[in-house]
């Protein structure tokens, strides 16, 4: 029984291997049409950022509290993060399907 189940996985896969290739044709398969108007309108608002209040030392070093600078790259972080996800991510893919599509349709003959 085990010989027979062996000869059998042997035989489709010299039959499957030995297939004619010239008949095989690809089929492009396209990507979801997702819209712009599912990505955000507009460019998320900036954030409002405390001003950096620079002081000097006596010996002359003119210096910034640490905790004012990393309060404004945080917020900058922040707002760079959601810029990104949310507005060019989107718009990035959308793009890239539609530029995809037109290409498909130029390639393809007879096509509209």
């Amino acid at each position: 029984m085990r010989l027979l189940g062996m000869a059998l996985a042997l035989s489709t896969l010299c039959l499957t291997s030995c297939a004619d290739r010239a008949q095989v044709r690809a089929i492009p398969v396209a990507p979801d049409h997702a819209r712009l108007d599912a990505c955000p309108a507009s460019f998320p608002a900036a954030p409002i950022l405390m001003p950096l209040a620079p002081f000097t030392l006596p010996d002359g070093r003119v210096v910034m509290l640490l905790d004012t600078v990393i309060t404004r790259e945080t917020a900058t972080a922040h707002y760079i993060v959601a810029a990104r996800g949310a507005w060019h991510e989107c718009r990035s893919a959308v793009t890239y399907v539609e530029d995809w599509s037109a290409r498909l349709r130029a390639d393809t003959p007879g096509a509209k």
